[in-house]
């Protein structure tokens, strides 16, 4: 437990000092109103959950965060994603949610051209839920080419990698992302599925020991690795 708690902390200080060098060649991101930035960061608490009462709440917050300033391209990007994960998850039905997904991205895209987190969630869009494979690729090399590329970007392009079967390359983009974000929980999670297809069982139980240092009762994990617990 005590190894696993190092190497969550050393992770997090490495990913701290990669954020602060970074920032002077990322450019200066929109910078929302405070009220504006605490919603987000409120919903994104909730989003992290992923259950029907923590969807429910952060979409009101990243709701909230839009209303506080419409120009936050970020937010609205998230309120998009609140749909894919509410049909993932089988809260709703998927042609309700394409359109929210599609139109929520595509409004951040339109108000912030240089992001590329709306291409990635296009791109898991279409690879997920319409099955347009040439339209995943397209939206993940947008995705790709914007520099530095974020840990969200690489989280979604590692799902769609691992969907085609490039399987090694997945998890190289899913370590990559948590280098940089270490607390991301579904990240591990979805890591962890990828060692374990992968037939790197060893690898597999680190990532789920570390979800579960993070989060004990994460219910992904438990529901997809009953096993691994």
């Amino acid at each position: 437990m005590f190894e696993v708690q190092e190497e969550i902390a050393a992770a997090i200080v490495g990913a701290l000092q990669i954020k602060l060098a970074t920032k002077s060649e990322a450019g200066v991101r929109y910078k929302p109103n405070l009220p504006a930035y605490e919603a987000f960061l409120k919903g994104r608490h909730h989003w992290s959950k992923l259950t029907p009462d923590s969807l429910e709440r952060s979409r009101k917050c990243y709701e909230q965060a839009v209303a506080l300033d419409p120009r936050f391209a970020l937010a609205r990007n998230a309120l998009a994603e609140h749909y894919l994960a509410m049909t993932a998850n089988g809260l709703i039905p998927s042609q309700e949610a394409i359109p929210q997904v599609r139109g929520g991205a595509e409004a951040a895209s339109r108000i912030d051209p240089t992001l590329a987190e709306p291409h990635a969630l296009l791109g898991i869009l279409a690879a997920t839920l319409e099955y347009d494979w040439p339209e995943a690729e397209q939206q993940f090399s947008l995705a790709m080419h914007r520099e530095p590329v974020v840990p969200y970007v690489r989280w979604l392009h590692g799902q769609c990698l691992m969907m085609i079967g490039r399987s090694g390359e997945a998890i190289v983009e899913m370590e990559r992302a948590l280098q940089e974000d270490p607390l991301h929980v579904l990240c591990r999670c979805h890591l962890a599925g990828c060692l374990y297809a992968a037939g790197r069982l060893s690898d597999a139980f680190k990532q789920v020991r570390q979800v579960l240092e993070i989060d004990e009762n994460f219910w992904v994990l438990i529901g997809t690795f009953p096993g691994l617990t």
